[in-house]
């Protein structure tokens, strides 16, 4: 929302077995903005992402562009992502979290394999995360 990631219950329950280091979540409630009235009892879970890891192969992913804007750190845009389109270098292979975001890649998001097979043997749809397999090498 925004680009903000929110996650109902089913997701927050999964996501917080596995190893996050300093990133958490947050109970929100969905609100009316102008009545103030609470719209739901269903809770969701804001993820503040506080690991990054910089494991991005720039050079070997397809479909990712350098960003336009001067003003920022040096970042890449995903354009059309695909299953295998983004590369990781091979030390991705040990990393201690089971989610980050790579700053070099805006608005990213890497799930571990482990927990995304945890995912989607809760039920949960990969069109749902809109999740696209990323290549270690």
């Amino acid at each position: 929302m925004g680009g903000y990631l929110l996650f109902n219950q089913q997701c927050y329950d999964i996501i917080s077995q596995f190893t996050l280091g300093a990133t958490h979540f947050s109970q929100v409630y969905i609100y009316d903005i102008e009545t103030e009235a609470l719209r739901s009892q269903t809770p969701y879970y804001f993820i503040n992402i506080a690991e990054t890891r910089d494991y991005l192969n720039v050079e070997e992913s397809r479909g990712i562009k350098a960003s336009s804007d001067a003003t920022k750190l040096p970042t890449h845009l995903i354009r059309e992502p695909t299953d295998d389109g983004i590369q990781l270098n091979a030390t991705a292979q040990e990393c201690e979290v089971d989610l980050w975001h790579d700053p070099v890649l805006r608005k990213s998001l890497f799930f571990s394999d482990e927990l995304v097979s945890a995912l989607l043997g809760s039920g949960i749809k990969q069109q749902a995360l809109a999740l696209f397999r990323c290549v270690i090498k």
